[in-house]
């Protein structure tokens, strides 16, 4: 998780937004998109030179010669165009390649010609729109999903949002039945040093929440489950390592190493909650 942090400045402290549920069925994710596929003879020499300038691609390609016949042998490509006439090409690996497992580009070039350039580049389910919107969805497990949102600003994509989704495959379409924020950020109230909220947490979508604070304060965290289902925490700093705090306790409270923002990840306990849907719970925080 410490990947996604967005570490703000020391002591700022944001307002708290609520955590999204939403019902069954919210929106499908298209299974396919606006491109078709491309013979690898019929795509354009520009495509797989862009690719090849890509660092990622060329550490890949250093024992195997030319990063562009790398990225002919490597990727496989798909052709489409934006109402603007823009081109794009989009290119994902084939085969079991691990050294370049995920990584997706979108290849673009004006209507008008000129030179091909990297677009976007991804890890996700990408899903591209001939109006020039596109969705990436990075798959964690089997039911959770990053989801980010993009904009071509008539030369790359631009990230418009971030959120996360839960998604039942279960049927014909990949549906969306939930929607929560990346974390959601812990206020505290002008002369106040503690806050509690409320939410509802399940296996495989958890509730996230950020707060920033300073080297050698103390954190203390308190959950209170309702109905008598049992849920577990875990704080994650911004710094590599361990987390501070990982279990079933009903409270925690330490001194923090560093400075900066701090993650606290609730979710159930395992096997407390079989066959039940998300359990509501309240959550305290409070700092010294």
């Amino acid at each position: 998780m410490n990947d996604s942090m967005r570490i703000a400045l020391l002591g700022a402290v944001l307002s708290a937004a609520p955590l999204l549920m939403g019902a069954a069925g919210l929106e499908a994710i298209p299974r396919t998109d606006m491109f078709s596929p491309l013979a690898t003879s019929a795509v354009p020499s520009d495509v797989f030179a862009v690719i090849a300038k890509d660092s990622f691609v060329q550490s890949c390609a250093a024992r195997k010669g030319n990063p562009a016949a790398y990225a002919r042998a490597n990727f496989s490509v798909e052709h489409g165009r934006l109402n603007d006439g823009t081109e794009l090409f989009e290119a994902y690996p084939i085969g079991d390649n691990a050294c370049i497992a995920g990584a997706v580009f979108v290849v673009a070039r004006s209507s008008g010609g000129g030179a091909m350039r990297t677009a976007l580049k991804t890890g996700g389910m990408l899903r591209v729109s001939p109006d020039g919107s596109a969705v990436d969805y990075g798959f964690s497990g089997c039911c959770e999903a990053a989801r980010t949102r993009f904009r071509f600003d008539g030369s790359t994509f631009q990230t418009v949002a971030h959120d996360r989704v839960k998604v039942d495959s279960s049927g014909d379409t990949d549906e969306i039945t939930a929607i929560k924020p990346d974390y959601v950020d812990v206020h505290f109230a002008p002369g106040t040093s503690s806050a509690t909220l409320s939410g509802k947490t399940e296996n495989g979508f958890e509730d996230i929440y950020r707060l920033v604070a300073g080297r050698g304060q103390t954190l203390s965290v308190s959950t209170a489950p309702s109905a008598g289902k049992a849920v577990r925490f875990e704080i994650e700093g911004s710094q590599p390592g361990p987390p501070l705090y990982s279990g079933d306790a009903a409270r925690w409270s330490g001194k923090l190493p560093a400075d900066g923002a701090y993650l606290v990840t609730v979710g159930i306990v395992d096997g407390s909650t079989e066959g039940a849907g998300p359990i509501p719970y309240t959550i305290s925080f409070g700092i010294k």
